[in-house]
């Protein structure tokens, strides 16, 4: 079988799992893990069952293409940050930015997950310095029974946050807490500012707040947990996620890195089909109103015969001339005068 992939050497490019979900579902270099710490509800929620000896894949996101190098991956059967089997080393070349690509593999056939307090496995993939870790069951004998999904909840936030104050509840899945993916969003949104790859004005205008504005409604949309509503006004959407990278200054080799036309209109966005843009609804009302104004002065040129900067519409030779006294004025003669 011939694999294709592409991956991130450098620090500038970004990558990240996809498939299955990791502990952080933003591109990191942060050790050991992509995440901090791991927390209890991290290590006890499985995102793949998988079955030793069988062929399996995990699909891994390059957002943007500086390099290439090795491509690792690795599990720990007792479920913590001691990757100690390996299940690839593979050298690819890469083949351009935002593309996703599905990499298959053989699990080791002697993986058991057993001697772990969860009885699941982490597992860890990582090109250079970025990383992705993940929890995943691993079946010993016959056909494993494929996890059903955390259905996404709105879980209670029963502390302030520290990146994401404002969030009175949070929308989530997967089994992590509010306070999981908040702790992990202070690294990401620190590393993407001070990367000047990343982001070419970091510090203009109010980049930093809208930039933090948005991250916490990609991940942790606020919602009410008494009712299980998501405010609507708090979800990252499409014309909020153009503005802070338009603010920020997001770079070309990074332009992939947030999809904003994959996200919700924003509340209040026009959201007609094939309306017109701001924009060309302003060029429409110049033209509209030059129109309007040349038709009244020809009008008036031609109807009163009126004068304008020195020249008139003849009627009767049907052409705009030039008159010899653009002011109309009248020479004062007395009628006493004689000569």
């Amino acid at each position: 079988m011939v694999l294709v992939f592409a991956f991130v050497l450098c620090i500038n490019a970004h990558a990240v799992l996809r498939v299955p979900t990791p502990f952080n579902t933003n591109p990191t270099t942060t050790g050991p893990c992509g995440v901090s710490t791991i927390s209890d509800s991290m290590k006890s929620t499985a995102q793949a069952t998988w079955t030793a000896g069988k062929v399996e894949m995990i699909v891994w996101n390059l957002v943007a293409s500086d390099g290439g190098g090795l491509l690792k991956g690795a599990f720990d059967p007792l479920g913590g940050t001691n990757f100690s089997v390996p299940a690839w080393t593979t050298d690819y070349t890469t083949e351009g930015s935002n593309k996703f690509y599905n990499h298959t593999f053989t699990v080791p056939a002697d993986l058991n997950c057993a001697q772990s307090p969860t009885k699941l496995c982490s597992f860890k993939v990582n090109s250079g310095s970025w990383t992705s870790c993940t929890m995943v069951k691993i079946c010993t004998t016959g056909d494993c029974v494929a996890p059903t999904p955390p259905p996404k909840t709105c879980s209670p936030v029963t502390q302030p946050l520290t990146f994401c104050p404002n969030i009175t509840g949070a929308s989530l899945s997967d089994g992590y807490s509010p306070n999981d993916i908040d702790s992990e969003l202070v690294g990401t949104f620190t590393q993407n500012l001070a990367n000047p790859n990343v982001f070419a004005t970091p510090t203009k205008a109010n980049c930093p707040s809208l930039y933090k504005t948005f991250l916490c409604g990609l991940n942790l949309p606020s919602c009410n947990p008494k009712t299980g509503v998501t405010d609507s006004n708090s979800i990252a959407c499409k014309s909020q996620c153009q503005e802070t990278m338009k603010t920020c200054g997001l770079t070309k080799i990074h332009k992939d890195l947030y999809d904003c036309d994959s996200l919700p209109n924003c509340i209040g966005a026009a959201t007609k089909p094939g309306g017109m843009s701001p924009g060309g609804a302003a060029v429409l009302s110049i033209f509209l109103i030059g129109l309007v104004a040349t038709v009244a002065i020809f009008g008036f040129i031609y109807y009163k015969k009126g004068q304008l900067f020195g020249y008139m519409y003849d009627k009767d030779l049907h052409k705009i001339v030039k008159v010899s006294n653009p002011h109309n004025y009248t020479a004062y003669v007395d009628p006493e005068y004689r000569m």
